[in-house]
C-alpha cells in the first residue's frame, strides 16, 4: 500500500491591526527602558563603579581606544592601581574626575579617560596619580592644568580602571550628542506620529473595524484555501489506497 505524503499546512496569524502594533511598539520600548533602567544599578554594584559604562568621545588614547568604543569601568583600591608607560603601555587605565583640577579649559565636566603613569604617596598621607593619553601626537606629555602644571590626581577623583574595551558600539549615543537638535526633532516627530495615529483610531473607529473585518476575512480565506488543499490531499491518498487494494486481489487470483 502506498500512501502519498502530505505536508501539513501552515496557516497564518491573522495580522495585528495598527492599533495593536502601536500599544505592542510603545510596550515593547517601555520594556527596554525599564530594563536599561534597573541593569544600571546592577552593573554599579557588581563592577563598584559609579561609572560602568563610559562612551570614549576623543582620540587621546588612540591607538589603544578610539573614539565611539564604550569601555567597561570597573573599581579598584588606588593602592592597587598598576603605573604604566606612554610608549610601551602597560599599567592600568584609569577615569578620573578632573573638576576642581584648574583644568577649565578643556570645556567639559566629563571624567577622563588615560593611562596611569605616575603614583606617588603625598606628604599629607594621600595617594596621587598622573596620567597620559595614548596618542603619541596629541599627547606628548602628562595631562597638564591651565597653568602648565602637570596635573596631580588625588586618590578620591579616581572613578575606576578599564576592564574591558567594546569597540565602536558607542557611536549611536555620540551621533545624538552631536547632533542634538536634530535628534531632539527626530524623537518629536515620532511622538507627534504616534499620537495622531491614536487619535485618528479614536475619532474614526470604523475604520479600524473596516480593518479588522478584513484581516478576519483574509484569515479565512486562507483557512478555506488549506483545508482545500488537505481534502485534494485525502482525495489522493484514498484514490492510490484503492489501486493497491485492486493490485493484491489480482495477485492473490494468480
Amino acid at each position: 500500500m502506498i500512501k502519498m505524503a502530505t505536508k501539513p499546512v501552515k496557516k497564518k496569524k491573522t495580522p495585528l491591526t495598527k492599533k495593536q502594533q502601536i500599544i505592542r511598539e510603545v510596550i515593547f520600548f517601555a520594556v527596554v527602558i525599564a530594563l536599561t533602567f534597573s541593569f544600571m544599578p546592577i552593573m554599579k554594584a557588581s563592577l563598584k563603579s559609579d561609572y560602568p559604562l563610559v562612551v570614549v568621545t576623543s582620540g587621546s588614547m588612540e591607538t589603544t581606544i578610539y573614539r565611539g568604543d564604550l569601555l567597561v569601568i570597573g573599581g579598584k583600591d588606588p593602592a592597587d592601581i598598576l603605573v604604566g608607560d606612554h610608549i610601551d603601555h602597560g599599567g592600568d587605565i584609569i577615569l578620573y574626575n578632573a573638576t576642581g583640577l584648574n583644568w577649565e579649559s578643556r570645556g567639559s565636566d566629563e571624567p577622563i579617560v588615560h593611562r596611569c603613569v605616575g603614583k606617588e604617596l603625598g606628604d599629607d598621607g594621600v595617594l596621587y596619580f598622573t596620567a597620559q593619553g595614548d596618542n603619541l601626537d596629541t599627547n606628548t606629555r602628562p595631562d597638564t592644568d591651565d597653568d602648565g602644571n602637570t596635573i596631580r590626581i588625588p586618590e578620591d577623583h579616581i572613578l575606576g580602571v578599564v576592564k574591558s574595551i567594546i569597540p565602536k558600539i558607542g557611536y549611536p549615543k555620540l551621533w545624538m550628542a552631536e547632533n542634538n537638535i536634530f535628534s531632539t526633532i527626530l524623537v518629536i516627530g515620532l511622538a507627534i506620529l504616534l499620537v495622531v495615529s491614536i487619535v485618528d483610531d479614536y475619532l474614526h473607529p470604523e475604520k479600524e473595524e473596516k480593518n479588522e473585518a478584513k484581516n478576519r476575512e483574509s484569515a479565512e480565506s486562507e483557512i478555506d484555501d488549506s483545508e482545500k488543499i488537505s481534502r485534494i490531499n485525502d482525495g489522493q491518498v484514498k484514490e492510490e489506497e484503492s489501486k493497491d487494494s485492486g493490485d493484491s486481489e489480482i495477485d492473490l487470483g494468480i
